[in-house]
């Protein structure tokens, strides 16, 4: 689909029906502030290219395997 496209450009990967990896967002160890922040970029993201904060935002996280 096309969101999948466009989301895609700003370096948000989802799947062909709009959903996030939720293993991916507990290794990386999203707060509800986190979370929060990944949606307003999704939406900005179906907007205008949003690559450059998607980078700065995901540099924060480091990938803890439970």
């Amino acid at each position: 689909p096309e969101y999948c496209t466009k989301l895609e450009k700003s370096r948000i990967i989802i799947d062909c029906v709009g959903r996030i990896g939720t293993n991916e967002i507990s290794r990386l160890r999203f707060d509800k502030k986190d979370i929060d922040y990944l949606s307003d970029l999704m939406v900005n993201g179906l907007k205008r290219n949003v690559s450059e904060e998607v980078i700065k935002f995901r540099r924060k996280f480091k990938i803890h395997y439970l």
